[in-house]
């Protein structure tokens, strides 16, 4: 069993980094249990040492490095998000939550449990990297679909806004293939019994 592929720099962590790469599956002791990484933890990344929730806080150091944006299970790998898409995803789920609807939808699927027809194969979190202009595109053309909303008026000045679209769009011009962010999605693998 593989011990020190890790560090924990405070108590009060809910992460660890990784000190080299941790493959898929491989088993991490920790003081008081094992847990399994989820996916293969890249050397210098982070993964979580318990379950965090969409909102939580995400502690290193002893302190608060950033809020979860999706859920991540215990052995998952963490990733800070590109800071003008974090934005942009937060506006989206806050107007989303005010229509009743979700832009994080891993944690209701994963709850699916199994019938006498289809029984869970797999649920795990899959890494995308994403060219930043392609993302930064797409996300500047939803921009303009809802910058107009009630809700978005109301709730944000409108020079963030701007200066969200006018970030959004100096992205989507840059030249290049360059990956700034990976993207986790769940993917849930049902089969017939």
């Amino acid at each position: 069993m593989i011990q020190r592929k890790y560090i924990i720099l405070h108590s009060k962590d809910n992460c660890a980094t990784s000190l080299e790469d941790i493959p898929q599956g491989t088993p991490i002791k920790l003081l008081e249990e094992t847990i399994v990484v989820a996916q293969e933890i890249q050397m210098g990344h982070k993964f979580a040492l318990n379950n965090i929730n969409i909102g939580d806080k995400i502690i290193k150091y002893g302190e608060i490095i950033g809020i979860a944006t999706v859920d991540i299970k215990k052995g998952e790998w963490i990733h800070t998000h590109n800071e003008v898409f974090a934005l942009y995803l937060n506006i989206v789920d806050a107007m989303l939550e005010h229509q009743n609807s979700r832009l994080y939808v891993g944690k209701t699927l994963d709850r699916i449990k199994d019938s006498d027809i289809l029984r869970r194969k797999s649920s795990e979190v899959r890494k995308v990297r994403v060219v930043t202009r392609r993302a930064a595109s797409m996300f500047y053309l939803n921009i303009q679909t809802w910058k107009r909303q009630s809700f978005i008026q109301e709730n944000y000045p409108a020079s963030v806004i701007e200066e969200l679209q006018r970030d959004l769009e100096r992205l989507a011009g840059k030249s290049g293939d360059e990956i700034s962010i990976e993207w986790g999605l769940r993917q849930i693998v049902f089969e017939r019994r």
